[in-house]
This record gives structure tokens, sequence and C-alpha cells, in this order.
């Protein structure tokens, strides 16, 4: 099982994992997720780094938590222009795009960064 975490439900408490913001997915799609992020984020290294930072990734976890609110927007509307802009996509950008749609975004959306 694999999990993706975007941040914390209450800002004030501290990050332990029930507080965590964030859900599981399966190996596959996590990978495929983790292709796309690579491929959206290659112009934004230090961001890249920070979600697939060595601290999460031997646990298979993706992490936007220690972004901040301004690394957070760009990666998020990185992704989701990303996503928007798919024209005929592969099965594998297919599962990223799930992932992001099933997963990810309605989690983003509620988080206390996010600038819409």
């Amino acid at each position: 099982m694999s999990y993706i975490i975007i941040g914390l439900i209450d800002t004030t408490l501290p990050s332990l994992e029930e507080n965590l913001s964030g859900d599981s997915t399966n190996s596959t799609a996590w990978d495929a997720f983790g292709d796309m992020l690579n491929e959206v984020l290659k112009d934004h290294c230090a961001i890249l780094e920070s979600i697939k930072s060595e601290e999460w990734i031997y646990q298979k976890i993706y992490s936007f938590i220690a972004l901040s609110g301004q690394d957070f927007n760009v990666a998020i509307k990185a992704i989701h222009d990303y996503v928007i802009e798919l024209d005929n996509p592969t099965d594998w950008q297919k599962w990223g795009e799930n992932v992001w749609k099933e997963v990810v975004e309605p989690l983003v959306v509620k988080d206390h960064r996010y600038l819409p």
C-alpha cells in the first residue's frame, strides 16, 4: 500500500498520523502519479524533491506537507494545468490523472494553503 500526504487536518496540532490529510492508493497508481510528478515538476526541482523526499520515498509516500504555501500552489497549479492539457493520454498517464482527480485534488482543495 502507498500513501499520499497533502497536509495537516489541524495546523495547530503536531503532524501525528491521525492529524495527516492524505489517502492511500495502490502501488501501481502511486508509481504512475510519481511519474506524472516527475514530468510536471521537472522545472521545479526543489518542490519535486520535497514531495519525493528520501524521508518519505522509502515508505512509498509522497508528501506535500513540507511545502510553503507558495510552493504548494505552484505544484498544484502545474499538476492541474498538466491534467487539463492532456491530449490523448497513454494508459499510464490516465493512471496518474485518476490519482490526481480521485485521491489528491479532493484533499488539496481543503488544505489551508490552497489558493483557487
